[in-house]
């Protein structure tokens, strides 16, 4: 699979370095047996071509869908070799499914496609060139699709240009109306047999090139239209030029020429648009499909494991399955990866260069579609386990799965407990499954004992640690010298890194307070921060309140290769954070030698213990930013001070990885837990549910996410409503004070944050959609990401669910916000000069979105509420200015002023001089200098009402008021 931030070029489908699954057909059901006809018919046009087309055949040989036929169509060649190439495939000599069809004369690329899907068998045609490669999942992927969305005609994925010119292009069906001006898909595309024979099939005229441009053009103009998978799948192959063989594409004026014609031809296009094929909405209680979609029996050579995960993105988790993947193939198990979200899979590149048979379901079939297509998969692999993973939707559909789907064992992984979410997250899910579930597999013995506690079956419960690669993970002074040579620091300065991402979960706050504390104290010291997310504003905003930000270095997103050269270059790893399994990054930290000071939460004493490292215990909810910060900075300024006892932690850090934590005893450890589950399958299996139950169970399930959508949608639109009206009450945030002390008392501007009103994740987040990820502060930074719709009201982040619709108010006036994690941030007593902060605004474009007349009055009244506003309309009653105004507007210039809708009234009020005026002056230095307290801030106008609705806007501008 390519991956277009660092494209490999030299590595198509089919190269030595790409990973195998071994696909082939299952003896005695595949189409080549006669029983069956094949699910798909690729059609290959042919004509003098040589050695390449054995790279195409490889392509198509290593497809995981083995349930097709190659139609090969002869047009007319006459060079001796290609014409020894086509003897070999006739007659099935190299494969029973291939086929030869020789066209009498040359005929042209369009009229040899269009003699194939004539002589296709299959419902479903795959146009393939043949010196094109496809990735091995392109076909079966396909085919999911158009099984899956009726309505579409077509379906491709991204393409990949390899020979004489290199790129990756992310066009493709969804560019719509941009195929009028140019052709944005390559012919490598599987078609419905019914759709390309009832418009006729190429135009056989156009025989010098772009004969597919014309087509996408017809299906689109007789009413028929497909779609895009986002996922490369295609390697066309690029000549330097391409019009030595076909002359209208020459990126000149013949092209031109032929693009004016296209044009011309299908000019109602613009006007009528393009067909849609997605269908909008789901109708209330559509049952979920009870077949499966394709057929597609593979051979089994080996074991073989399902896992079912939320998705593949950095992240301590995913980096642990990645592991995993790696360690089982060395074992021997062919891994099969099914992903229940179609966003945020930036590291499947990473999991495609271990095992190519990955599916993001979510990007193939829609949400109903769901379970027959975990279905197909484990129809077609036949795996000894199907493992489930912090997937939601794989819990939701666990009972089906195991009614419909006998003869496999099914276990879980869980990493940790969740107590403010769903009472205990995915492995409280997993104690409600146990009755499903061969065995139970935790990352810790601390997550074991929780699991027991409430309701798991401690027989069936195991632990097995995450662990680390000790030989990548390691000391090594080369590194550590480059990094300190490349930071400018010498080889004494102790060097404390925290990484991971910026979320609520890490505490970045706590992270900025304690080193404002240690650089108040005169420490001597770098702290380098690795790592993005969406707290990082939050966090170089803290940093430069507590007068640490010369002491911190942000260096951003890092590499696997960057973070082992860090972890080898620092002294102390620092991880506060709020909760963990065992975070794997500590793993990483102790093998490359240091010393780690974190959190005791979780399993973490299992693996930090006291030779090695200090782990403080959590202060109480809501206290976490005023407790902890001044523990932490004790605990680092003893080791900072101590750099002999820091040596003999480090070595004791890396001693103990060495000893328990390798990752090849993970390997090990989760190889016979698999086995120990296949065997509870066959000795002492779970009870089977009944297929008619099954069924039930997917149902409701899929009607409860259907549900949890619409309250969704209906919560993000009310949220929206109370956004646009909601007073411009920013965080009011303390200004920071000098140095600071490390012991004693907190100080005042280190107040922590009251937690908000608890809410739990968004009833939909077991969707695809939203699967696996929060819907509010709180959840979304425990899992690194925030929620689709995560957006505040009054700066305050809320849950999108319908479940906590009811018990969230709008904030009090004045309440403010932390940021993520939806902490409510409220005055204390004693604290120093505050200042506000820009705040969320809307434009009068957004507000009249929504109810033009009620944002229009709720901005009239901001306006005219103003002192400056105020005293216009006091210089206005001046006699004089009657006067004059009186003599050019007339009588009745006051009443006019005033009518009109309110929409209209702000309309002239925002046009008016007087208005553009005070705007001018609000501008000016000589203002700033007069009114230093409005620097701050850029509205024209600030409105201080009642929070209940209807909420005051505040519009965006300059500031008017005073």
């Amino acid at each position: 699979m390519s991956d277009p931030r660092k494209p490999d070029f030299d590595s198509p489908p089919g190269a030595p370095g790409r990973p195998r699954f071994g696909y082939a057909p299952r003896a005695g059901q595949g189409p080549s047996s006669g029983e069956l006809p094949p699910e798909v018919s690729i059609v290959t046009p042919f004509h003098d071509d040589l050695e390449e087309f054995f790279e195409t055949e490889a392509c198509v040989l290593g497809q995981s869908l083995q349930s097709f036929e190659w139609i090969i169509v002869n047009d007319a060649s006459t060079n001796p070799r290609s014409l020894e190439i086509l003897d070999q495939f006739r007659g099935g000599r190299r494969d029973p499914r291939f086929r030869v069809v020789d066209q009498s004369a040359n005929a042209g690329p369009g009229a040899a496609r269009n003699r194939g899907v004539r002589e296709a068998r299959a419902e479903f045609i795959f146009q393939l060139d043949s010196d094109d490669l496809i990735e091995p999942t392109t076909l079966e992927k396909c085919l999911i699709f158009l099984r899956t969305h009726p309505r579409s005609a077509f379906v491709k994925g991204y393409s990949v240009a390899f020979g004489a010119k290199r790129h990756s292009y992310e066009k493709g069906f969804h560019c719509r109306a941009e195929f009028l001006t140019r052709n944005c898909a390559t012919i490598t595309t599987m078609i419905r047999r019914e759709a390309f024979l009832a418009i006729g099939g190429f135009d056989e005229s156009i025989r010098a090139g772009m004969e597919d441009w014309d087509l996408w053009l017809r299906f689109a103009d007789a009413g028929f239209w497909g779609e895009t998978i986002p996922e490369y799948f295609d390697w066309y192959r690029r000549r330097a030029s391409h019009a030595d063989q076909w002359q209208d594409w020459d990126d000149g004026q013949r092209q031109a020429q032929f693009a004016a014609r296209i044009a011309a031809r299908y000019a109602g296009l613009r006007a009528k648009g393009f067909p849609r094929t997605r269908e909008t909405v789901t109708r209330p209680c559509q049952p979920v499909r009870r077949d499966v979609p394709w057929r597609n029996p593979l051979a089994k050579s080996g074991r073989r494991v399902l896992m079912i995960l939320p998705w593949m993105r950095m992240g301590g988790a995913d980096k642990f399955n990645l592991d995993l993947v790696g360690q089982l193939r060395a074992r021997g198990w062919g891994v099969t990866i099914a992903a229940t979200t179609g966003t945020q899979n930036s590291w499947i590149q990473r999991f495609a260069a271990l095992t190519p048979d990955i599916f993001v379901l979510p990007a193939l079939a829609s949400e109903h579609d769901l379970l027959p297509v975990l279905r197909g998969l484990i129809d077609s692999r036949d795996p000894d386990v199907v493992m489930l993973s912090n997937s939601e939707a794989a819990y939701a559909e666990l009972p089906a799965l195991r009614g419909l789907c006998p003869g496999r064992a099914w276990v879980d992984y869980n990493h940790m407990e969740e107590e403010d979410w769903r009472f205990g997250g995915h492995p409280r899910a997993g104690v409600s499954a146990s009755g499903h579930l061969d065995l139970s597999i935790t990352a810790s013995e601390h997550l074991r004992s929780w699991m027991v506690a409430r309701g798991a079956d401690p027989a069936r419960t195991e632990v097995c640690t995450i662990n680390v690669d000790a030989d990548e993970w390691k000391p090594d002074p080369d590194a550590c010298a480059r990094v300190r040579e490349r930071l400018g620091l010498d080889s004494a300065e102790p060097v404390i890194l925290y990484a991971g991402r910026l979320c609520a979960q890490k505490q970045p706050e706590v992270f900025a307070r304690t080193m404002g504390l240690l650089a108040g104290a005169g420490e001597r010291f770098t702290a380098l921060v690795a790592g993005d997310g969406e707290d990082r504003p939050l966090l170089e905003r803290r940093l430069r309140e507590v007068g640490a930000a010369g002491k911190v270095r942000m260096l951003g997103e890092c590499s696997g290769e960057q973070m082992r050269e860090l972890m080898a270059a620092s002294d102390i790893f620092f991880l506060p954070s709020r909760w963990e399994g065992i975070a794997l990054v500590l793993y990483e930290a102790m093998s490359a030698g240091a010393v780690v000071v974190g959190a005791d939460v979780g399993g973490q004493k299992e693996l930090v213990t006291p030779d090695c490292g200090v782990l403080l215990p959590k202060a109480a909810p809501g206290r976490e930013a005023e407790d902890e910060p001044p523990a932490y900075a004790r605990a680092l300024a003893a080791l900072l001070r101590a750099p002999k006892m820091r040596l003999a932690m480090r070595a004791a850090a890396r001693t103990r990885v060495e000893s328990h934590f390798r990752l090849s005893a993970m390997g090990d450890r989760m190889d016979a837990l698999l086995q120990r589950a296949v065997e509870l399958n066959r000795t002492d299996p779970r009870a089977r549910v009944d297929a008619l139950l099954a069924f039930d169970f997917a149902d409701r399930s899929a009607e409860a996410r259907r549900l949890a959508r619409a309250a969704d949608r209906l919560w993000q639109e009310n949220k929206r409503l109370r956004q646009l009206a909601a007073p411009p009450t920013g965080p009011v945030i303390a200004e920071p004070k000098p140095g600071g002390a490390l012991h004693g008392s907190t100080l005042p501007h280190q107040r922590a944050p009251r937690p908000a009103a608890s809410g739990g994740r968004s009833v939909a987040a077991d969707s695809p959609a939203h699967e696996g990820s929060a819907h509010n502060g709180v959840h979304a930074a425990r899992h690194g990401t925030p929620g689709p719709q995560a957006v505040g009201v009054n700066g305050v982040h809320h849950t999108n669910g319908a479940a906590g619709a009811a018990a969230r108010r709008p904030p009090a006036l004045g309440a403010t916000s932390s940021g993520a994690g939806g902490h409510a941030r409220g005055a204390s007593r004693g604290e120093p000069r505050r200042r506000r902060l820009d705040t969320q605004t809307v434009k009068p474009k957004e507000i009249a979105s929504v109810d033009p007349d009620h944002g229009a009055r709720l901005h009239l009244a901001a306006i005219e509420s103003s002192r400056a506003w105020r005293l216009v309309q006091r210089l206005k009653h001046n006699p004089a200015y009657g006067l004059v105004a009186r003599l050019r507007w007339g009588p009745g210039w006051r009443t006019r002023a005033k009518s009109g809708t309110p929409s209209q009234r702000l309309r002239r009020i925002l046009n008016s001089r007087s208005y553009r005026l005070i705007a001018w002056v609000k501008r000016r230095r000589l203002y700033r200098l007069v009114r230093p307290g409005d620097r701050h801030s850029r509205r024209i106008v600030e409105v201080k009402v009642s929070p209940t609705p209807p909420i005051a806007v505040s519009a965006r501008s300059e500031q008017v008021s005073s």
